[in-house]
């Protein structure tokens, strides 16, 4: 016999399998947009016919931001990772406090994006923050701004 097994995640159905006579099941779904980030949430999966379950917790990522270096210098290119963000999200980058990026960067269906971008001569040398604004979020990472490369190693 084959018997249904419905998947809930915090809750809320997300997905329902077949079992097999020995209780093999494969399922595979999307996390709801409604988990947040940094969230830690129930997913049980039940036969639906007997009620039997069981169930773990799924941990839904923060939201992170990386560099390509922890120093960059002016005239040179910085990389600039997110992830964990919503999808297909305008993203504007600063670095101290000078924006570097004007359009084209966004997020990707998962909330992830990539961005290299040129410092201008203009953003201020030192211990200074790199950050994303998308709508709603707002992330920061510290970076130390030379004057060239020889400043920042090879």
């Amino acid at each position: 016999l084959r018997y249904p097994i419905d998947v809930n995640y915090a809750g809320r159905r997300v997905a329902t399998s077949w079992a097999d006579a020995s209780g093999t099941f494969n399922v595979s779904f999307r996390v709801p947009k409604e988990a947040f980030n940094g969230s830690t949430n129930l997913v049980s999966a039940k036969i639906r016919r007997y009620g039997t379950g069981a169930g773990a917790y799924h941990e839904v990522p923060g939201f992170n931001l990386e560099l390509s270096s922890s120093c960059a210098y002016r005239g040179g290119d910085l990389t600039v990772i997110g992830t964990g963000f919503r999808g297909f999200r305008k993203v504007w980058i600063s670095v101290g406090g000078v924006w570097v990026s004007f359009s084209g960067v966004h997020t990707d269906v998962y909330g992830n994006f990539k961005a290299t971008v040129s410092l201008p001569d203009h953003v201020p040398l030192g211990e200074r923050q790199v950050t994303a604004v998308l709508p709603g979020h707002v992330k920061s990472k510290d970076i130390t701004v030379r004057r060239s490369r020889t400043g920042c190693g090879s």
